[in-house]
């Protein structure tokens, strides 16, 4: 029994000093993919002119509504309101107060299609988008709060 003890203890530790032995080798490729799709969202935000005065008009600084976009993503800003369709209506009726958004300080009026609006390519970063606003002078709306949604969309 002895014997067959050792026999049994040779036999294993060859097999660990020898190793297994393979027959070959072969190799092969992974193919490891991605895609980053192109999305953007944009945050609401309010331009408010305060108290109008009709004799001056009233000129609102700006407002920020926040775009992110995925890197390297090519962006059109706009609204689908037509021009002569951006009204604030009073609240409970009976009045209207037209105004107008530009896309910049210097007056150009935020379009209604990609062409006309605010273009860029976004760093992947929250940036924020200035609107500005303006209601003409000379009108006379009755007393009251006025407000309109403006939709502003973002094509990518």
């Amino acid at each position: 029994m002895k014997k067959v003890i050792v026999i049994i203890g040779v036999f294993a530790l060859s097999i660990i000093f020898v190793g297994v032995s393979y027959a070959g080798t072969s190799t092969g490729s992974l193919t490891v993919t991605a895609a980053i799709p192109a999305t953007c969202s944009i945050l609401s935000g309010s331009l408010s002119f305060g108290s109008y005065n009709n004799t001056s008009g009233n000129t609102a600084t700006g407002t920020a509504m926040t775009l992110t976009c995925s890197n390297g993503t090519e962006y059109w800003i706009y609204t689908t309101i037509p021009y002569l369709e951006r009204v604030m209506t009073r609240e409970g009726g009976g009045g209207t107060l037209p105004y107008k958004v530009y896309k910049d300080d210097a007056s150009t009026e935020l379009g209604i299609d990609k062409d006309s609006g605010l273009h860029g390519v976004s760093a992947g970063l929250p940036t924020n988008v200035i609107l500005f606003g303006s209601i003409a002078a000379g009108l006379n709306p009755p007393v009251g709060n006025y407000s309109h949604t403006l939709t502003i969309t973002v094509e990518y």
